[in-house]
């Protein structure tokens, strides 16, 4: 078996490109790191802004629509079925938010509008609403 040898200039040639390869890579790898944290610090900052900013789903008039709070039904349950509906902007904000606030959802039936921001639409949801159906007992806080 004979083995060939390259010479002094195949060898540049080779080293130069295995470290321009390395360079590639290591330019590529930081790329994608900024990138990384570039869309995570934009997450963090929208949904900082949604916990404690004013957040309507709409500006000016909005579209009403009715939910209904069953009782035992929890807070997340809530946020999901407000997202649905096209009431909130995002669920978890609107959790996290009513957790910090301490807010007391009561079961009832509501009117939301898609103008109300979380302030509002927790203001409405602690009044509690009676009806044959459900009692003044607050809402899980699970």
């Amino acid at each position: 078996m004979t083995r060939t040898r390259r010479s002094s200039a195949e060898n540049a040639v080779l080293s130069v490109l295995k470290a321009t390869f390395q360079i590639f890579l290591n330019v590529l790898f930081y790329v994608i790191v900024i990138f990384v944290i570039i869309k995570a610090a934009k997450f963090a900052s929208t949904f900082a802004y949604q916990v404690f900013g004013s957040v309507p789903v709409t500006k000016g008039v909005g579209q009403e629509k009715e939910l209904i709070v069953t009782s035992g039904e929890s807070t997340m349950q809530v946020a999901n079925d407000l997202q649905t509906k096209g009431l909130i902007v995002n669920r978890y904000s609107f959790y996290v938010r009513a957790k910090l606030g301490k807010v007391n959802i009561k079961p009832g039936t509501y009117t939301i509008s898609t103008s109300m921001d979380y302030d509002a639409i927790y203001s409405v949801l602690e009044t509690g609403e009676k009806d044959d159906a459900a009692s003044s007992a607050a809402v899980n806080e699970s």
